[in-house]
C-alpha cells in the first residue's frame, strides 16, 4: 500500500492561516500529473480566501479551478491539521 508523500513548502497563507506541508495521496497518480505539477498548483493557492465545499469529521474539503499555462486543473484538497492534503484532476 502506498503512503502519502509529504513535502515542506512555503509557507503559504490560506484563509489567513500559514501552511508549511503538503501531503499528496498516491491514488491520484497518472502519467499526465506528477508531484511537481501538484506542488505548483498548491503554491498558487497562496493568499486565497475560500470557504470549504464540504466539511466532515473536522476536515475541510475544497475544490478549486486553477489555470496553469494553457490548461485548467481541478484541484481537490483538504485541510487536515497543519497540512494540505491533495488530489488533482486535469480537465
Amino acid at each position: 500500500m502506498n503512503k502519502r508523500r509529504r513535502y515542506e513548502i512555503g509557507p503559504i497563507i490560506i484563509n489567513g492561516r500559514s501552511y508549511w506541508r503538503v501531503s499528496i495521496d498516491p491514488r491520484y497518480e497518472n502519467k499526465n500529473i506528477n508531484d511537481e505539477l501538484i506542488l505548483k498548483l498548491v503554491l498558487s493557492l497562496d493568499g486565497r480566501e475560500q470557504s470549504p465545499d464540504f466539511e466532515h469529521e473536522g476536515l475541510s474539503y475544497f475544490v478549486t479551478m486553477i489555470e496553469l499555462g494553457n490548461q485548467s486543473h481541478r484541484l481537490t484538497w483538504m485541510l487536515e491539521g497543519d497540512e494540505i492534503c491533495i488530489g488533482i484532476e486535469r480537465i
